[in-house]
């Protein structure tokens, strides 16, 4: 289990790569991530199956998938991450944990989340300046507009089951690390 902090003005943490990230070895979390190739040439792993991001190319990371990431090529390395803050996710959206998001193979809005992923990455890897927040935000919701609108569908078979039958027991699980895992350990 991943555990990251979401910076206070933004509700993402967003981080731009600019240099062979090697591996990032499996790990899930509760909120969405998504990973943008600018130029780099990645493996990433989603639950049993493993896909090739390349140029301009999406990859979509569910809540609770265990997922990722091996660099492939040490030439080719700028990247873009988005995890999204799930506490944000949740106001935004009350069945967020129902939903399941995928960009679909023809999508008609891909050049606008190219260009969105594009600008962030811009802002990010220069720097982020005194009121950035602000495009950020409108960004990040421009984002959350399209994939609420266009990307939702239907969930895996996998996770369907796996949602029906422990959904419940593994959110108490983890709201409960969320709250807690900073706290030391005793046995009463």
């Amino acid at each position: 289990h991943e555990i990251y902090e979401v910076p206070d003005l933004v509700p993402a943490l967003i981080i731009a790569h600019n240099r062979s990230t090697g591996i990032v070895q499996k790990h899930w979390h509760n909120a969405c991530e998504i990973i943008y190739s600018l130029d780099a040439e990645l493996q990433i792993g989603i639950g049993n199956s493993i896909r090739i991001l390349r140029d301009k190319d999406f990859a979509i990371i569910n809540g609770a998938e265990v997922h990722s990431v091996r660099s492939q090529n040490s030439e080719r390395k700028k990247a873009l991450s988005i995890t999204f803050s799930y506490d944000f996710l949740k106001k935004q959206f009350k069945n967020f944990d129902d939903l399941y998001f995928k960009i679909p193979d023809e999508f008609e809005y891909r050049d606008i989340l190219v260009q969105i992923f594009e600008e962030l990455y811009e802002i990010y890897f220069t720097g982020l300046k005194k009121h950035s927040h602000i495009r950020v935000n409108e960004l990040i919701f421009k984002l959350l507009g399209l994939l609420i609108e266009f990307c939702v569908t239907e969930k895996p078979s996998h996770s369907v089951i796996f949602s029906n039958k422990y959904q419940d027991r593994f959110r108490k699980i983890l709201n409960f690390m969320e709250e807690h895992y900073i706290e030391n350990i005793s046995l009463q």
